[in-house]
């Protein structure tokens, strides 16, 4: 498998990054990310918001490590819009599934040090920094 992704928003230490929180509504999906900015620096909260998704998948980052291993994933970034090689691709075709998504969506893949999260929206995430 070779995938391919563009990274997105800013550089972080991903070493003790990880998923704090997720909440779905009819709004849409924010996932909250704790990061921090630079080593030995104080974690931050990053919100990462799709106001149009069609659905995501929250793993450990342990269940994904081919995806993981792949060099676009070799950067200290955290969010990704994956162009190949994701879930769209390594879906059986005739199964139903994704299909809707894969017709209509782009693939993002969120990537800590303890959880990954995979979206799939047709708008590209509002990403911004929380106060504290």
């Amino acid at each position: 498998m070779n995938t391919q992704a563009a990274p997105i928003f800013e550089e972080i230490d991903r070493q003790n990054s990880c998923v704090v929180e997720t909440k779905f509504s009819n709004l849409g999906l924010y996932i909250t990310v704790e990061a921090f900015p630079a080593p030995k620096c104080s974690s931050t909260l990053i919100e990462i918001f799709f106001p149009h998704h069609r659905g995501f998948i929250l793993v450990d980052e342990g269940d994904m490590p081919i995806w993981l291993a792949q060099e676009c994933f070799r950067s200290k970034y955290f969010l990704y819009q994956v162009t190949s090689g994701g879930w769209f691709s390594n879906v059986v075709s005739g199964t139903g599934f994704l299909a809707i998504a894969a017709d209509s969506c782009k693939e993002w893949l969120v990537v800590t040090a303890n959880e990954c999260v995979t979206v799939f929206s047709a708008a590209e995430p509002l990403v911004r920094r929380l106060p504290g």
